[in-house]
């Protein structure tokens, strides 16, 4: 199934996820001519993460910057913030794209994103995450972004 948001410029999504009921504005849309990929998305959330390991500034973006060399993705740079009393937000730049993660420790949570482009598998960073952050489940949500105007 596509979705095709009507902005001056068309993109789509093409998911297994009835994505339509968590971006509004998208209209089913099943031909789209001259369809190039051009990017796939993995955004997920990391739940029972020691909170220890989250709060750890350093810790944040040495994962970050790890699994982007273990997805085969050139890092451009990084830049990160530790909020008081506690939590990080971070973002690795990579000329694919990027990889990003904000936590809350005192409630075991991580949020998450990986975008590429290229060759690198995004949803293969959900595990590295997980084994990281020693987290006790998962929810995610991946897709591969399309357009026509390529």
């Amino acid at each position: 199934m596509t979705f095709i948001r009507k902005t001056t410029k068309t993109w789509g999504l093409r998911t297994p996820f009835l994505m339509s009921k968590y971006f509004n504005g998208y209209e089913e849309n099943h031909e789209m001519k001259n369809d190039v990929k051009v990017g796939r998305h993995a955004i997920f959330e990391l739940y029972g993460c020691d909170s220890n390991l989250l709060d750890d500034e350093q810790y944040v973006v040495k994962v970050l910057t790890d699994a982007a060399h273990e997805l085969g993705a050139t890092v451009l740079s990084t830049s990160s913030y530790k909020f008081q009393p506690q939590g990080v937000t971070s973002i690795v730049l990579l000329s694919e794209s990027h990889i990003s993660i904000h936590t809350w420790p005192e409630k075991g949570l991580a949020t998450c994103d990986i975008f590429t482009c290229g060759t690198c598998i995004p949803e293969n960073g959900i595990v590295i995450f997980k084994e990281k952050f020693k987290a006790t489940e998962t929810n995610s949500l991946s897709t591969s972004l399309h357009t026509e105007h390529l």
